[in-house]
């Protein structure tokens, strides 16, 4: 089925800011999954040097994080490596618990973490789980194997 906009609400699910979401959307592809016309998910690839960044990574809210996500991440680290890529890489806010656990049981490992990444005039006071947001934490998988 075709969707003429991107579906903000699930791609906006990691915390991503919204001018590099709307960049990413200007200069990347966003691939969205549907189930019986209905959308499941959605994910936008960017490549950077010889890794690819998953820059945002969302699940319609009916599906969860279950096996609809890994299906769609299996989709998505398909994708990285058919593009070339060694390595892929995801950025999640130091709130988002139930996506950094979906990343680690699927395989991702933290390289590293941008202090203060969220941490600005407007987004200083948005928090999740009760936890500020305010760091970003990078995850990275070899897609050797796939």
């Amino acid at each position: 089925m075709p969707h003429e906009h991107p579906p903000m609400d699930i791609l906006s699910q990691g915390s991503i800011p919204a001018d590099i979401l709307e960049n990413a959307l200007l200069h990347e592809t966003c691939y969205i999954a549907f189930r019986h016309d209905n959308i499941v998910g959605a994910f936008i690839l960017a490549a950077v040097q010889n890794k690819t960044e998953l820059v945002s990574f969302g699940i319609a809210a009916e599906f969860k994080l279950n096996l609809a996500g890994q299906a769609l991440l299996m989709h998505a680290l398909g994708k990285a490596k058919s593009r070339g890529a060694d390595n892929m890489q995801v950025g999640i806010s130091n709130a988002h618990i139930d996506l950094f656990t979906f990343f680690q049981k699927n395989g991702f490992r933290i390289s590293g973490i941008e202090k203060d990444y969220y941490y600005d005039a407007t987004l200083s006071r948005k928090s999740k789980n009760g936890i500020t947001l305010r760091d970003r934490l990078i995850l990275s998988i070899s897609l050797q194997h796939f």
